[in-house]
């Protein structure tokens, strides 16, 4: 599994499925700062109901002990949604009256509206400080929150805020009716709440502690009042509340198939069209290892022939084979240290006149791009240029794999195609997520399908790199192309250690491909006979004194860098150690320096409960009121 590919598509599920969790936590967040205190008592009082007029008061009492203060001020805001208008408020701490004005001083309250609510935002006639208490109450006048219905009228109202920052322990909610209306059905959402009628008076007693998210509606149905108005809010709500009874479970019935079928068929059909479509064809039963390049196929393109990917390791086995084919000489130097320690190792490259007439085309864009500035360059001199040449090369690697039979269409097409097609689906499946909290009128389930949506995408995206096949002719290549590099991985097992140093030149471009380089050097190094032409460990000395270019003996004869009895002081010894460092080091600096392409390709050098047996109205969840409280 590709765990960047991995790490992404979590990232996008955390970022975006994540803000709506958030969304929702943030909503009920405390005060952040540390300060503490709860309501011991959140008691509310409805009196002097006008039936006919339709209104009512609430009396609002709060006593709050203070766990960690400072508090200074108080809020409360009433939903507007299902009541026409909210007046008359006052506000008490303790027995003192506060002065209605919105100038946020002590001792006084400011009451108006805010978009969907009225808000009710008082200060303290003095600070409130830890360890203390505080009795409050609120009282306003409710107008348009009763409901009219020709079987019995109702007051349905939320009697605690569903929002608080606070936890309250206990609670009691009264509801005192006029004579001439008296109740005729009352309950309460939840149910367990303790009720008590006696007379026109109803009492709701809470079972217990409370905490922050624990509300309560309180419903009471009497004998209908012909003389009050609907509401002008009441027929939408009605409305709203026979879609929540009629249609929305066939919704939310057809929401929950329709998941299903996106969910179960979206993931049925990734795994169908990769066992139709995107599983190599079965090879041919090869040996279990074999000693020889079974083609002459190129090292870069092998590579890529068995991981489906244009990598690092890949180009750099290009560069090796090229270099062993005659068109480039590595030079291996070092410079500055003390005594001989402490040096670092510097990589010339320098390009023969051999002609690139029978060279791949990303052969020749490898070339080019090494040698722009002239026939020789430096590791170090490539670092902000060599970048560029990268996405070519890959491109005409995919290219020679199609043209060579190998693939119908490049393995980065199609990953790309699963990979982009996933994401993109997953970022839709993500937003209508985000969105669908908005909507939750239409269906509790309907952020379901987004998920499944989202689900899909995911493995989609996961399932990219699993979808490109290979042609017969690829499956089969590949297969004898493994039994290569699992000989290449047990050479001490599988052959004599000399014979295969007789082939370190032909096999250095394919361990390179298969990363197994370092391991190819470090068993067959100690019994070379002879050094690579193509590479000059100039620092030795002997031989190689002076470099690449200056390799005329006095008499104008040639010398040979691969014969090791010209080998100078320390021999066979020094020289087959000096490969062995100069080769692991050329490995680590090139795969170092190609690894940071991706780094490289992105920068630049640097520039200057239902109410059955009511007569409408709906259920829980319904009642008037409600909103948000708390203090800061």
């Amino acid at each position: 599994m590709n765990q960047s590919k991995l790490g992404i598509v979590v990232l996008i599920v955390f970022v975006l499925f994540g803000n709506v969790a958030f969304g929702f936590i943030s909503s009920a967040a405390e005060t952040g700062d540390g300060r503490e205190l709860q309501w011991d008592r959140f008691d509310v009082a409805i009196g002097n109901i006008d039936t006919a007029n339709n209104r009512f008061d609430v009396v609002e009492t709060y006593r709050i002990s203070i766990e960690t203060g400072p508090f200074t001020f108080g809020y409360r805001d009433v939903a507007l949604n299902r009541l026409n208008e909210i007046r008359d408020v006052s506000v008490y701490d303790g027995e003192t009256r506060l002065q209605l004005t919105c100038s946020s001083l002590p001792g006084t309250y400011c009451a108006q509206k805010d978009g969907d609510y009225f808000s009710i935002k008082y200060y303290f006639t003095s600070s409130v400080r830890s360890g203390s208490q505080r009795t409050l109450q609120i009282r306003y006048t409710v107008i348009g929150a009763l409901r009219s219905y020709s079987g019995g009228d109702q007051l349905f109202w939320k009697a605690l805020p569903e929002e608080r920052a606070f936890p309250v322990r206990s609670s009691t909610i009264t509801v005192t009716m006029p004579s001439d209306r008296l109740p005729e059905k009352t309950t309460s959402y939840p149910e367990n709440w303790r009720e008590s009628v006696d007379d026109e008076t109803i009492t709701w007693q809470s079972p217990g502690d409370l905490g922050k998210d624990k509300t309560v509606e309180v419903r009471v149905q009497y004998p209908h009042d012909n003389r009050m108005k609907e509401p002008s809010w009441q027929n939408n709500y009605d409305l709203e509340q026979s879609y929540i009874d009629n249609v929305q479970p066939i919704v939310s019935l057809l929401l929950v198939a329709l998941t299903l079928f996106l969910t179960i068929g979206g993931i049925l059909f990734v795994i169908v069209r990769y066992l139709s479509r995107g599983r190599d064809p079965k090879a041919l039963v090869v040996p279990e290892y074999l000693t020889e390049p079974p083609t002459e196929e190129l090292p870069g393109i092998v590579g890529l022939l068995l991981d489906e990917k244009a990598d690092m390791e890949d180009i750099m086995a290009t560069l090796v084979d090229l270099a062993r084919r005659g068109f480039l000489v590595i030079e291996q130097n070092k410079e500055g240290g003390i005594l001989g320690m402490f040096a670092s190792t510097e990589f010339e490259f320098h390009r023969t006149e051999q002609p690139t007439t029978d060279l791949t085309g990303y052969e020749e864009t490898l070339l080019r791009g090494l040698f722009a500035a002239g026939s020789s360059t430096s590791l170090d001199k490539l670092r902000t240029k060599f970048y560029q040449h990268i996405p070519a090369i890959k491109t005409q690697m995919y290219k020679r794999l199609i043209d060579e039979g190998y693939f119908e269409r490049s393995p980065e097409t199609t990953r790309s195609r699963w990979t982009w097609g996933g994401v993109g689906l997953l970022i839709v499946g993500s937003v209508l997520f985000w969105l669908s909290r908005d909507i939750t009128i239409v269906s509790p389930m309907i952020f379901l399908p987004p998920i499944g949506m989202g689900l899909v995408g995911a493995v989609m995206a996961l399932a990219g790199d699993y979808m490109p096949a290979k042609t017969l002719k690829g499956a089969q290549d590949a297969a004898r192309w493994r039994a290569f590099r699992r000989y290449l991985n047990n050479i001490e097992k599988y052959s004599d250690v000399s014979q295969a140093a007789e082939r370190f030149d032909q096999y250095i471009g394919y361990a390179v491909a298969f990363g197994l380089e370092k391991d190819l050097i470090q068993q067959v190094v100690p019994a070379l006979k002879t050094v690579p032409v193509w590479y000059y460990p100039t620092h030795i000395g002997g031989p190689w004194h002076g470099g690449y270019h200056q390799r005329r003996t006095m008499s104008g004869g040639s010398l040979t860098p691969g014969d090791f009895s010209l080998g100078g002081p320390g021999g066979l010894n020094d020289m087959s150690q000096s490969l062995t460092q100069g080769l692991n080091s050329m490995s680590s600096g090139l795969t170092n320096m190609l690894n940071g392409a991706s780094k490289a390709m992105t920068s630049r050098p640097q520039s200057s409960g239902r109410g059955g047996g009511f007569s409408g109205g709906g259920g829980r969840g319904g009642g008037s009121g409600g909103g948000r409280g708390g203090f800061g």
